[in-house]
């Protein structure tokens, strides 16, 4: 199965589903970003030159999209405040 995963984080779908053939991912932030480079290599949208040519060379190829939660970037700046 290819795949590719949107609002990635870490790569728990990578992780879920070592079997699928990752074709890539989108994220944005440079901690997730850094971790799914070292971990599973393919490429990230967010650094790729051309985001969008390479949905497009991808999109018919693609069987299923994973997403995460796209809110951990609040998250991770909170404090622990209620308001934050």
């Amino acid at each position: 199965m290819k795949a590719a995963s949107c609002f990635s984080g870490i790569g728990g779908a990578e992780l879920a589903l070592p079997e699928a053939e990752w074709l890539w991912c989108a994220e944005i932030e440079k901690f997730p970003s850094a971790v799914l480079a070292s971990r599973f290599g393919h490429p990230t949208l967010a650094t790729s030159p051309r985001p969008t040519s390479s949905i497009a060379r991808t999109r018919a190829k693609i069987d299923a999209c994973f997403a995460g939660l796209p809110k951990m970037r609040a998250t991770l700046k909170s404090k622990g405040q209620p308001n934050d």
